[in-house]
């Protein structure tokens, strides 16, 4: 995993006990997560959370009733589709590739809207 590709509030898990924990700060080869006490970890301590239907359900995503392979997360008046089996982002006419990760949909959905992901069910 990339530490740049990181911001705070992603989730990601510690490889030593595959606990989720939040970004707390990121560093040029390493993060700090929200642990108990805070703790800083190398990129070889980290990994991404893989992207699941079960994950992107308890994030908000719903189930698509245009599209049996899709999720859907709606901001406002923009739906953001999900292809589970492609692992494919679609919003609006844009087609985003490879979006394995947790923390990519993070990352993207903020960069869109400038609100986070609901991950509290997770």
């Amino acid at each position: 995993m990339k530490i740049q590709e990181l911001r705070i509030g992603n989730l990601i898990f510690r490889k030593s006990d595959m606990f989720k924990s939040e970004v707390h700060s990121v560093w040029p080869n390493s993060v700090k997560l929200w642990c108990n006490p805070l703790a800083l970890f190398d990129e070889a301590e980290v990994e991404p959370i893989p992207l699941s239907e079960e994950i992107l359900l308890k994030c908000g995503f719903e189930k698509s009733l245009m599209y049996s392979n899709d999720l859907q997360l709606t901001f406002g008046q923009s739906t953001i589709f999900f292809n589970v089996k492609s692992s494919t982002v679609e919003i609006g006419d844009f087609v985003i590739e490879n979006f394995k990760y947790l923390h990519q949909i993070q990352n993207l959905i903020f960069s869109l809207t400038g609100q986070e992901l609901n991950t509290s069910g997770l």
